[in-house]
């Protein structure tokens, strides 16, 4: 997932799902406070996910199955209770 994505701060849509996108989610994507919905399932992501998503508090879709994440979900997302 490309690092620059993190830049774009009015995105509100992002949709990267069966992509066959690899690497991890970066940091940078807790920058994009406006966006509401996430999609990167059905890729080769892999790593933890950033505790940095729980700043996206007006998240309201998340979907990140079908890949290849490890670790335990980070409690920051506790902080996204719209999504879904």
């Amino acid at each position: 997932v490309p690092n620059f994505l993190g830049r774009l701060s009015n995105l509100a849509h992002l949709y990267l799902g069966n992509n066959q996108l690899t690497g991890v989610i970066p940091d940078s994507l807790g920058q994009l406070t406006n966006l509401r919905n996430l999609e990167l399932g059905g890729n080769q992501i892999k790593g933890t996910i950033p505790e940095s998503l729980g700043k996206l508090t007006s998240l309201l879709q998340v979907g990140l199955c079908v890949n290849k994440l490890t670790g335990t979900l980070p409690e920051s997302l506790s902080n996204l209770i719209r999504a879904s």
